[in-house]
C-alpha cells in the first residue's frame, strides 16, 4: 500500500499527464482546488475513497478527451 505522500504525488502525476488543471479535477471530484492541492502536496491525508474517486474522475475525463481527439483526427482523415 502506498504512503499518503506517494498517493498525493501519484494523483498529481496522473492529473498532469491527463493535461488537467487543479480546478478541472476539483470540479470533477466535487471538491475544492485548494484541498486537492493540499492532497497533492501531502499537506493533508486524504481517504482512500477520495483518492480513488479523484483518480477515477481524472482517468474518465482523460478517456473522453482522447476519444474526442481520435474522432477529430479520424474525421479529418476521411474528409
Amino acid at each position: 500500500m502506498r504512503s499518503t505522500q506517494e498517493s498525493g504525488w501519484v494523483l498529481r502525476e496522473l492529473r498532469q499527464q491527463a493535461g488537467l488543471t487543479l480546478e478541472e479535477v476539483a470540479k470533477l471530484a466535487n471538491t475544492s482546488a485548494s484541498y486537492l492541492s493540499r492532497v497533492e502536496n501531502c499537506k493533508v491525508q486524504a481517504s482512500e475513497a477520495y483518492l480513488s474517486n479523484a483518480s477515477l474522475k481524472i482517468v474518465s475525463q482523460w478517456k473522453k478527451d482522447l476519444d474526442a481527439a481520435s474522432s477529430s483526427v479520424a474525421a479529418r482523415a476521411i474528409s
